[in-house]
């Protein structure tokens, strides 16, 4: 605290004519919502620059130079009025107004020559094609305004003592821009952020009421420049089927027209390089509503869907297999299985299950990162192999079409799922054609499905024993933007694709780090997570990972138990009518 008083004295004691203290400080120390970790909050202590009002928060216990920089914005006349649903647009738009600018003044202000820590640093939280809740810009009541989180590491001297004078330049420096920029910004720009979401929220709400579950807007650009989100110049835009076109009316009157994929079971057919996997791919984001000019802004996907791939090598703990799986050599309890290193197949059962534990409504697979072995069975295999452990997932179609489960399934080698299909798209050359009458007039083979099943299983964390007074963390570590390791769990998170950044996997940690310092006990998970789940990450400052300040991005539950499921190191048991069974 002491560190703090002096970082903030040296801020505005030379400049008061420019620089000033608004209000008394108060200092106090305060819990984080867990209450298990203690911090110092400064907040009443208000700077004053060019009319614009800042303050500071400690962020660092490592590094007590480094500070959350708080910047009001109270300059963007467009929220007046402003339905609160849609803040979230103006939050998006103000990080790409401002994150290149003030990247490039932080970066004018480092010397190779000199330790990093003797030149003033600062960075926003970097936005994306995706609208969403981030903890690095939120509009804030109070204030009557937004609030910008500013990374701001104070310059030192001799890496030491304050640098008062420098830190004030940068700190001058990064108002005025900030200033600037939000006083000049394009209001037709913003409109457009605005107009877009309201917009996608509204399909949203149609898609909600009709009981469909995709929407692909005309003119909609899919394919990416290789692995990013750019969309790739002189791509072929998207056009409906016109059986399959429906329109729907927007905000403000006017009418957009694209392709409706209904409930129920949807194969998307093609052959190599035909757009096949890359409308998969774009239906999968479309969980996530996009800023204007991404090319996928309404492409609009029921936000309750999953993409279960074959994931070789992941843990699993404690599911019900029986679903999939007749028998497996060596495990006995096919309705209670864990294994530290899944096959192809189990992964993807287990995937599969867990969606369904999770009450998914969408289920979306790419036959080509499938397992064969598990995707399908044609006549002649059935009678070659007799005695075979797995149960094809054709054999379950229409039982999860029966628990009003929606599919869509991309596939390229194999025609087993025409029979099983409601609707049929043929990609060509990133055309998509509805060929579900032709398919139903060729296809004549009998329909196999499996025995009804029980599709249930519960389980609960198992606290770690441990002799320590109070339950803490030792070590929250991102290792990169899909792995992370808490303490001695490791969270292998590469085949949970609707994870994007490193913001959402901050979130994750977050969001496991409450799991694994809940001291309930015999909780079924799924409970648990909508019990911790964090509801608006706007209002969280991140006093995880041995203190370091990190930004967080929106995720959903799904998400969280998809990352729980998967982190080796924990153990669950499985509790079934109250019952409560703990594998030896």
């Amino acid at each position: 605290m002491n560190r703090l008083k002096k970082i903030l004295s040296a801020l505005h004691g030379k400049s008061k004519s420019e620089l000033f203290q608004l209000y008394n400080s108060k200092y106090s120390v305060c819990q984080n919502e867990s209450g298990k970790r203690l911090f110092i909050k400064e907040k009443e202590k208000i700077f004053f620059f060019e009319g614009v009002e800042f303050y500071f928060e400690s962020c660092s216990n490592r590094n007590s130079e480094r500070l959350i920089l708080n910047v009001v914005i109270k300059s963007i006349k467009q929220v007046n009025n402003l339905d609160k649903n849609l803040l979230v647009a103006v939050e998006t738009y103000l990080l790409w107004l401002l994150y290149e600018p003030i990247l490039d003044l932080s970066n004018l202000h480092l010397n190779k020559n000199k330790n990093i820590r003797e030149k003033s640093q600062f960075f926003i939280q970097k936005p994306n094609e995706n609208i969403l809740k981030r903890s690095g810009i939120f509009y804030d009541e109070q204030w009557g305004g937004f609030v910008l989180r500013i990374d701001f590491r104070v310059p030192l001297q001799n890496a030491i003592s304050i640098n008062g004078k420098g830190a004030i330049k940068a700190i001058k420096e990064l108002i005025h821009l900030i200033s600037e920029k939000t006083t000049n910004y394009n209001t037709n720009e913003l409109k457009r952020y605005i107009d877009t979401y309201r917009n996608e929220l509204l399909i949203r709400e149609y898609l909600k009421n009709k009981n469909y579950q995709v929407f692909v807007a005309n003119g909609s650009i899919l394919p990416r420049y290789s692995t990013t989100s750019t969309p790739l110049a002189n791509s072929v835009p998207f056009v409906s089927p016109v059986s399959l076109e429906e329109e729907i009316e927007l905000a403000n009157g006017e009418k957009i027209k694209g392709m409706i994929i209904k409930s129920g079971i949807t194969i998307i057919a093609g052959g190599g390089y035909s757009g096949k996997s890359t409308l998969l791919d774009s239906i999968e984001l479309g969980i996530y509503n996009h800023i204007p000019g991404d090319g996928r802004e309404y492409v609009i996907t029921s936000a309750n869907s999953l993409r279960t791939d074959s994931e070789d090598g992941r843990a699993v703990y404690n599911v019900n297999i029986r679903p999939f799986f007749n028998h497996i050599p060596n495990n006995s309890d096919l309705s209670d299985f864990t294994t530290s290193h899944a096959s192809g197949s189990v992964s993807q059962a287990t995937n599969i299950i867990e969606a369904i534990n999770a009450n998914v409504d969408l289920l979306l697979i790419d036959e080509d990162k499938s397992a064969t072995n598990f995707m399908i069975k044609d006549r002649i295999m059935r009678e070659i192999v007799s005695e075979e452990t797995i149960i094809p997932f054709t054999d379950r179609l229409l039982e999860l079409k029966n628990m009003k489960k929606s599919i869509i399934t991309v596939i390229g080698g194999s025609s087993e799922y025409l029979k099983y299909a409601d609707t049929v798209l043929l990609m060509e050359n990133y055309i998509a054609n509805d060929i579900s009458f032709l398919i139903k007039k060729k296809i004549n083979e009998d329909i196999i499905s499996a025995p009804e099943t029980n599709w249930e299983f519960s389980k609960s964390l198992i606290k770690e024993e441990n002799n320590k007074e109070f339950l803490y963390l030792n070590n929250i570590e991102i290792i990169n933007e899909k792995n992370l390791i808490i303490d001695d769990c490791l969270l292998n998170a590469n085949k949970l694709t609707a994870i994007l950044n490193e913001y959402q996997m901050n979130s994750i940690a977050l969001g496991l780090e409450n799991i694994l310092t809940n001291e309930e006990e015999d909780i079924d998970i799924n409970d648990l997570i909508k019990k911790l789940y964090i509801t608006d990450i706007r209002d969280k400052v991140s006093f995880i990972y041995n203190g370091e300040f990190k930004f967080f991005e929106e995720i959903r539950e799904l998400d969280l138990y998809n990352a729980v499921n998967r982190m080796t190191g924990i153990k669950f048991k499985k509790i079934k009518g109250g019952e409560i069974i703990v594998k030896n």
